[in-house]
């Protein structure tokens, strides 16, 4: 039988701890890498939340052919807009957009054409816009734009250039630009509080504006009949 000595003894307790300390590195590892991965797993549940419900709210506000806000988004924003307009005693005007022959477009080139024609001039819209500025597409052809902290005549200087720029339009149909159809809009102005003190009076007032306006021959921006 082998005798055993104090070195031995010590050699294996030295052993014993080694594997005692080993473990416990291993299951501190183990413990931590647990930890972080349900918290990675708790993060990405979150984040693909948080994406599916801005992809929902996007869905719900958003135009799909030209991603601007559209109606439902458009009529809450003047709603906010009329609110903190009458709190902080400030004006807002309204632009009511609309295309003079779009119906020209759909029928000599088609559908593709017109929708294309449509992202081009809410484009234009956006390139024209402030940072603070709401454009929103009502349907067809017609368009909205609110713009706080602006008076009727920020708003007459804005509607006369998109003129200019809804001109510069062209629409294509294949490899050829169709430019027989003349691109043109007219524009209903209004704005708060001179033409309306609430939505509904307002809107009803731009839109006298733009039919005058349409009226005159088109191409042209209109002011509300007092």
């Amino acid at each position: 039988m082998t005798d055993r000595t104090p070195d031995s003894d010590a050699s294996a307790l030295d052993a014993l701890d080694r594997r005692t300390y080993l473990q416990a590195i291993g299951t501190a590892v183990v413990g931590s890498a647990v930890i972080l991965l349900g918290s990675l797993h708790v993060y990405l549940v979150h984040r693909i939340h948080e994406l599916n419900l801005n992809k929902i709210n996007e869905l719900m506000t958003r135009d799909e052919l030209t991603r601007l806000f559209n109606l439902r988004a458009g009529q809450e924003a003047l709603q906010r807009e009329m609110e903190r307009a009458e709190r902080y005693q400030e004006a807002f005007a309204v632009l009511s957009i609309d295309l003079d022959n779009f119906k020209t477009v759909n029928d000599t080139l088609g559908h593709s054409a017109g929708d294309d024609l449509l992202v081009k001039v809410a484009d234009t819209l956006k390139a024209s816009s402030r940072r603070t500025d709401i454009p929103v597409r009502v349907g067809g052809d017609e368009f909205l734009m609110i713009l706080p902290n602006t008076g009727i005549g920020g708003a007459v200087v804005l509607a006369s250039r998109l003129i200019e720029h809804i001109r510069k339009l062209s629409v294509q149909e294949g490899e050829e630009v169709e430019n027989q159809i003349p691109i043109s809009a007219s524009i209903g102005t209004a704005a708060f509080p001179d033409h309306g003190t609430d939505g509904e009076k307002l809107l009803q007032k731009v839109d006298k504006a733009l039919y005058k306006a349409k009226n005159n021959g088109g191409s042209q921006y209109s002011l509300p009949q007092e």
